[in-house]
């Protein structure tokens, strides 16, 4: 059975917060089973304003155009093994 529920996950330099579920559905990414996704930077202060991507059943914001080359392969990674 795959991970389900809340899950943190971290890179180098990067968290994130992810709400996973057992199937896809109309409020996942890409119509998948992650219905929410959040990343922070990873020094401590997550709070809502340092939010760098956020899905909460719809994009709020999307990853940034210039994402770094870290950043870019963090969310690659978990769209592809958890999504």
């Amino acid at each position: 059975m795959a991970r389900t529920g809340w899950i943190t996950l971290y890179s180098k330099n990067y968290k994130a917060q992810i709400q996973r579920f057992e199937k896809g559905s109309t409020y996942g990414i890409k119509r998948g089973r992650l219905s929410r996704l959040l990343i922070t930077k990873n020094d401590g202060n997550y709070n809502w304003g340092n939010r760098i991507v956020n899905y909460d059943r719809g994009w709020d914001k999307q990853l940034p155009k210039n994402a770094d080359k870290e950043l870019r392969a963090f969310y690659n990674k978990i769209i592809k093994n958890y999504n």
